[in-house]
């Protein structure tokens, strides 16, 4: 039963993270490609420790 909570939970929270970042990526888009370097390295640092954080709480 908590595995099932902890797997709810992970996925609750990816959910909300991708919501947070729709916006972001939608401005990236209207600013064009110049930025896109930019807002590339932006996404990987903010996704890696999700990610990482996500699979150990599934995992556990």
């Amino acid at each position: 039963m908590k595995k099932i909570i902890r797997i709810l939970l992970g996925y609750i929270i990816a959910a909300i993270t991708i919501g947070m970042l729709i916006p972001f990526m939608i401005v990236s888009m209207f600013l064009g490609k110049r930025r896109k370097n930019a807002f590339n390295m932006w996404v990987s640092c903010l996704f890696t420790p999700l990610i990482n954080k996500v699979g150990q709480l599934v995992n556990s």
